[in-house]
Parts: C-alpha cells; sequence; structure tokens
C-alpha cells in the first residue's frame, strides 16, 4: 500500500538531498532516451514506459563492490512501500506542474545477509511503476530474490551501488549469481558465481580491509 511521505519541510529537504547525495555518487547524469514512442516535450512528468540511465562509476569486481557497501546480501522483495519524489536541486517537489523524479521504495526480506543489522531494509530505486521504468535499472517486484551490494542512506534506507551494477540475480537452483548489469550488456563478467563462495570472497576482503 503507499503512503505519502509527512515529514516537516527541513526534513524533507534533508531527506532528498541525502538520497540526491547518494545518487550523485552512483549517476553523474541521468539520460531519458524514449525508447519505445515519440514525446515531444522531453520533461520528467511525461508519461513514457522506460528511459536509460549513465552510471557515474563503473564497477570492476566483487572487491570494489564490497569496498563501497554497507550492506551485502541475499534479499526478498516484499513490496512498495511509497513512492516519493524529487527535484533535481534536492528539494522535495510539491508542485505538480514542475518535472519531477519518482522515486519508488521497497521493503525486502534479509534472507542471507553478508553484512546487515536488520531482518529487513528498505531499497530506494528511481523510477515509478506505469510512468518511469529505466530500462538499464528496471524496478523490482514482490517475491524476486536478489544478492545486492548497498550504500545507506540519511533516512535508514538503501540505494543499490551503480543500479544494476550491485543488483545480481539469483539462481535459486543451483545457488548462483549474476550480475544484471552484466546480463543486460550481454557480457560475461561477474555472472554464475558460486553465492558461497562470493560470500567466502567478501569475508576474505573484509578481515583484509
Amino acid at each position: 500500500m503507499k503512503t505519502k511521505i509527512k515529514l516537516s519541510a527541513v526534513k524533507q529537504a534533508i531527506l532528498a538531498l541525502s538520497i540526491v547525495a547518494c545518487m550523485v555518487n552512483l549517476v553523474i547524469l541521468i539520460v531519458y532516451g524514449f525508447s519505445t514512442k515519440k514525446v515531444e516535450d522531453h520533461s520528467l512528468d511525461e508519461i513514457f514506459s522506460a528511459s536509460s540511465v549513465s552510471w557515474a562509476h563503473s564497477y570492476q569486481s566483487i572487491g570494489e563492490l564490497e569496498k563501497s557497501s554497507d550492506f551485502i546480501g541475499l534479499i526478498e522483495i516484499i513490496g512498495v512501500t511509497r513512492t516519493n519524489e524529487i527535484i533535481p536541486n534536492g528539494v522535495t517537489q510539491q508542485n505538480e506542474n514542475r518535472n519531477v523524479i519518482p522515486l519508488t521504495i521497497f521493503s525486502a526480506r534479509v534472507l542471507d545477509g553478508v553484512i546487515s543489522d536488520s531482518n529487513t531494509i528498505e531499497i530506494v530505486m528511481t523510477g515509478k511503476a506505469g510512468e518511469i521504468n529505466l530500462d538499464t535499472d528496471p524496478l523490482m517486484s514482490s517475491n524476486e530474490k536478489w544478492f545486492i551490494f548497498a550504500r545507506k542512506n540519511y533516512d535508514g534506507s538503501y540505494t543499490i551501488l551503480g543500479g544494476p551494477q550491485g543488483r545480481f540475480i539469483y539462481n535459486e537452483s543451483n545457488d548462483t549469481i549474476s550480475s544484471l548489469n552484466s546480463l543486460l550488456y550481454g557480457r560475461e563478467e561477474m555472472t554464475n558465481l558460486s553465492l558461497s563462495e562470493t560470500k567466502a570472497e567478501i569475508s576474505k576482503l573484509r578481515k583484509q580491509n
């Protein structure tokens, strides 16, 4: 069930700035590509089905992802808890006539927390079902299982590192994980990794740090 965030103006601004700051570390420029239909007005409030994004940093290994993560683990999506909207300067959008970046906040159950201090977490993603869905970082759905590397936001929620770079599809049949980013672009790196071996690698890296 979607609920509207009710915070004071100051808290709203701080929360939005936190989310934007986290996103800036991951995304320098959001590039909206209208892949399924022509849109004459290229504003964010125009309804369309998919768009693409350019990521600020490219994570080349499990080690790089581990160094930047506040949360690492296998999760199962429970559902959408709420949605929010921000504008690029970090102020929560109040005027429906102005351009906004929609955010969807998911709740997730932690099935196997490699680095975790909670049984459930909230994950912030750019986009909103039926309006904006990044084709390079599609929104998640209930009951899906993912192995993620994420950074903690000011409000305690998390943002997955580099969008699809920090999101790994979990194959329950053979207990392997594959980078969503690699699968989207037909690459072989970081695909079909043994989950147990990946966890062991992360534990080893953390002992070295």
